[in-house]
């Protein structure tokens, strides 16, 4: 059943079910193409736009001559439009032209549309064409196959419906979704600034550089070797990983997903040990499988593994693979590295010192994941009118009123 089907105050469109007093047209209805184009001089320096798929916004390619243009037919970008890229707009690759677009060019690649007078609102269909239904309609309106044959044309908008409640309805919805966008927004500069904030105090915590209150006396400069033993994990195949199993399985790389058996029971520290990202460094504690593509690190008696782990992170392992067609860390090649050891009762205070600020990072993220969980549930409910903001109850809630009094 359809989001909305047969609910009091709802109408069925061919952009589903919709409010009574919201309209379905032709995106060309609503919209106007803006096309102002540009001559280049050869001389002179352009800067051309690009859009992102995935809603991921706009980016601006590098500054070029007009001798390097040479025919190609471009036009000036339009601030407040709405810009397709016609190759990829299946996959959602629909932005806005913000002021930051102001005097750069685009190429007939991406066509901009403003909407007719006193009836759209570009940010709302933006946020439409976020939505899954907005992809489906942008899908339609790309016929062809797969890939850069799917391509959106001028007469394909005709094609292209979408959802108009009025226009200041279509304000206030954009202007609920772009508070959540901006709080999204800033929690994830948060984050950066925390993960920051942590890299200094590994550099210098881990170091020697700067002291914990309580600590002094010289760090001994020792191997590996003498602070830990390795060893690659065991081997298994795809076909005894799961998604769901008792316990963790883990490769190179992180988490590979789950099994019935497990090798290791404790506090280890895991090192990827094959491909690009070989040298990334993970703790993992309690029963699970390490698999043959990680080393598995065991730290000796006195050993902190949180610390241990940090250190290993610090040094940065990936800077010493192996060259060859498979990046590699051999066991004894990293077991003869030096590493500067603290007493173990400082190793345990500058561990609790980056647990703190991990703990801090990943409790932002969790609410990073509520935020962007409320603008999803947000974005598919409001510019949908499956939710109705109080302003604008209309006829939908109208109508449900009249229903229950019946």
């Amino acid at each position: 059943m359809q989001k909305n089907e047969n609910r009091a105050g709802y109408k069925k469109t061919k952009v589903g079910w919709i409010p009574e007093d919201w309209e379905c047209l032709p995106f060309t209805d609503v919209f106007d193409r803006v096309v102002v184009p540009l001559a280049p001089i050869e001389t002179e320096t352009y800067q051309e736009i690009g859009v992102r798929s995935h809603g991921k916004g706009i980016f601006h390619k590098e500054p070029v001559t007009g001798a390097d243009i040479g025919s190609k037919r471009v036009f000036h970008c339009q601030p407040g439009a709405l810009v397709f890229n016609i190759v990829f707009a299946w996959e959602q690759a629909v932005a806005v032209l913000s002021e930051q677009e102001r005097g750069l060019i685009a190429s007939h690649r991406f066509p901009m549309y403003k909407g007719k007078e006193g009836q759209a609102f570009e940010p709302f269909f933006l946020y439409f064409f976020k939505t899954r239904k907005g992809k489906n309609g942008l899908g339609i309106a790309s016929p062809g196959g797969a890939g850069r044959n799917k391509t959106l044309g001028q007469k394909d908008m005709e094609y292209l419906y979408v959802p108009k409640p009025t226009r200041s309805e279509q304000v206030m919805i954009a202007g609920v979704l772009e508070c959540w966008h901006r709080g999204i927004r800033n929690l994830e500069l948060k984050i950066v600034k925390k993960r920051n904030i942590k890299k200094g105090l590994m550099q210098r915590l881990l170091s020697g550089k700067q002291r914990l209150p309580g600590f002094e006396g010289e760090w001994k400069d020792v191997r590996l070797g003498e602070v830990c033993s390795m060893k690659s994990g065991e081997t298994i195949t795809s076909k005894s990983i799961y998604d769901k199993a008792e316990y963790r399985c883990f490769g190179g790389n992180g988490l590979r997903g789950f099994t019935t058996t497990f090798t290791h029971d404790g506090a280890f520290v895991l090192i990827g040990r094959q491909g690009a990202l070989c040298g990334n460094v993970h703790l993992v504690s309690g029963r699970f499988y390490a698999s043959e593509h990680a080393i598995v690190a065991t730290p000796s008696e006195g050993t902190n593994p949180l610390w241990f782990a940090e250190s290993l992170r610090f040094m940065n392992l990936n800077r010493h693979t192996e060259s060859s067609a498979q990046p590699g860390l051999s066991v004894s090649k990293i077991l003869r590295m030096n590493i500067a050891a603290p007493p173990p009762s400082e190793q345990q205070a500058i561990a609790s010192v980056l647990s703190a600020s991990d703990e801090e990072i990943a409790d932002l993220e969790r609410k990073l994941v509520v935020l962007k969980e409320q603008k999803r549930f947000l974005l598919n409910n409001l510019v949908t009118g499956t939710i109705r903001l109080p302003e604008f109850v209309g006829a939908a809630q109208t109508a449900d009123t009249k229903g229950d009094t019946e």
